[in-house]
């Protein structure tokens, strides 16, 4: 666990089957209404990133898998933290 400008953040990363990473990021975990969720892509220090806020809290998906993959798995945490294990088999 990162503290950094006082947010706590947590940081799992998951392996894909082809060998990349994918990091989600967890800035907070205050929950916010379902019809609330969004992802969005920023850069940061010239990598792309996506920002999610969700049902879960809010997180950052990087990593070295395709940026699809990534994609995949930002609008798997946005749709509900349920459906997370799906996006990254």
């Amino acid at each position: 666990m990162d503290h950094r400008a006082g947010t706590d953040i947590v940081t799992v990363t998951y392996g894909t089957p082809q060998g990349d990473r994918i990091n989600v990021s967890w800035l907070d975990a205050r929950q916010t209404p379902t019809c609330r969720s969004d992802v969005q892509a920023r850069k940061i220090v010239g990598c792309a990133v996506l920002l999610v806020t969700s049902p879960g809290g809010t997180a950052v998906i990087s990593g070295s898998a395709s940026f699809s993959t990534l994609w995949t798995t930002a609008a798997a945490l946005a749709a509900g933290t349920g459906s997370t294990r799906t996006a990254v088999a």
